[in-house]
């Protein structure tokens, strides 16, 4: 029995050793993946030490420019920059949905210089108050009258809003490029036209941000069910309820035997059964689904 003991005393001895001889290689190796990993963080560092130097560079050679007078004035931006103008109205109803009538595509081609009134339909009440969007107003500015002024060559994007409502239109300028004499700030003729801080009806919300963006939507209806042949307006509501808003796509995705739902919200019931209606943003970010009744 001794022996024994003894056979299995040493084979645990040998796998102690073995063991040890295991772990010793394991550190090893992680102390020459430490290394490693030092030696990309300093090269990570060195590159950050670049990247924001350059930046600090380009900062400062914005600022000497930009006190340096009138050579800095005629310099267009070298990335876009939002406008929101609000035009204030004294409804505090609902409104159900944002109709574009003209340009009726949502595609607006235009010439430096040029002026557009935008017709714009809102189903419900339409005197509340409305914000105007520019991704990009050194491209185009719309004032608080709904009216487009093309700024400089580019494209940008206008979002109108109106209460929980919102849609978009793309604009495409062509001509020469953005001068001095079309910033709000360069003290030109039309800058007030364009519903800056100015205007004596508007206000310029945010000058510098950007817009809001959509976190969430969710469909609203003014009852759960609907007779055959009867048709019933649906709402999205935007979350946040500051959220610029953006174009909404429509489909059934379950029931389409009972009902159909056209690309303005408009639910029509067709027969008795259930439809499920589905709402989606045009970038797919976001969806909400309903259930509806047909009786």
């Amino acid at each position: 029995d001794s022996k024994k003991e003894v056979k299995v005393l040493n084979a645990i001895i040998d796998l102690l050793d073995d063991l040890a001889m295991s772990l010793a290689d394991l550190e090893d190796g992680y102390s020459d993946m430490a290394d490693q990993l030092d030696a990309v963080d300093e090269d990570l560092g060195s590159l950050e030490d670049d990247f924001y130097g350059d930046d600090e560079d380009d900062e400062d050679e914005d600022n000497t420019s930009s006190s340096s007078g009138s050579s800095s004035s005629s310099s267009r931006p070298s990335g876009p920059v939002s406008e929101t103008v609000i035009a204030e109205g004294p409804g505090t109803g609902d409104v159900q949905y944002i109709i574009f009538t003209d340009p009726e595509n949502k595609k607006l081609n235009m010439e430096v210089g040029d002026e557009k009134q935008l017709g714009i339909k809102l189903t419900g009440d339409s005197t509340v108050t409305r914000k105007y969007t520019t991704s990009d107003k050194y491209v185009a500015t719309i004032d608080e009258d709904g009216v487009v002024h093309a700024v400089g060559a580019g494209s940008c994007k206008i979002t109108v809003v109106a209460g929980d409502q919102g849609g978009t239109i793309d604009v495409r300028v062509t001509g020469d490029s953005y001068s001095a004499s079309n910033d709000s700030g360069g003290g030109s003729s039309n800058s007030s036209s364009r519903g800056n801080s100015s205007s004596n009806s508007g206000r310029v919300e945010d000058v510098t941000g950007k817009t809001v963006e959509t976190t969430g939507i969710t469909i609203k209806a003014s009852r759960s069910a609907v007779q055959a042949g009867e048709s019933m307006q649906l709402q999205v509501i935007f979350s946040p309820s500051n959220a610029t808003g953006e174009d909404i796509e429509w489909s059934v995705t379950r029931g389409s035997l009972y009902g159909e739902v056209d690309n303005r919200g408009v639910f029509t019931g067709i027969e008795s059964g259930f439809s499920t209606v589905k709402a989606e943003t045009a970038d797919g970010e976001h969806s909400a689904t309903l259930r509806i009744e047909i009786i």
